[in-house]
């Protein structure tokens, strides 16, 4: 099963770095997520990848932040999926010693 964690290191630097180099992008609803495995695509692994995600599924990632009976629809939600390592809570070596 794959899994997806928020990736908020990724989303600190792409907001520094979107003004400068994207500006067109910077109003835009972005999801940065980690994922567990590499997808495959024709035999080759697939280490990150971009999506427009609209209607029903923009609405629900909005955590139903919409009025339905307003005449505008949601705004699309763009999510960005990177492959990488989940990270432990806390290092071990890191942990107090245990006083006794």
């Amino acid at each position: 099963m794959i899994e997806h964690w928020r990736a908020d290191e990724v989303q600190d630097i792409a907001e520094g770095l979107i003004p400068s180099f994207h500006p067109h992008v910077g109003g835009l609803a972005i999801v940065y997520l980690f994922r567990s495995k590499a997808a495959e695509k024709n035999g080759k692994k697939v280490w990150g990848k971009a999506r427009k995600i609209t209607g029903l599924n923009a609405y629900l990632a909005s955590r139903g932040n919409y009025d339905p009976l307003a005449p505008v629809a949601p705004q699309p939600v763009y999510v960005l999926e990177i492959v990488g390592e989940q990270q432990p809570l806390f290092e071990p070596a890191q942990t107090p010693p245990i006083e006794r």
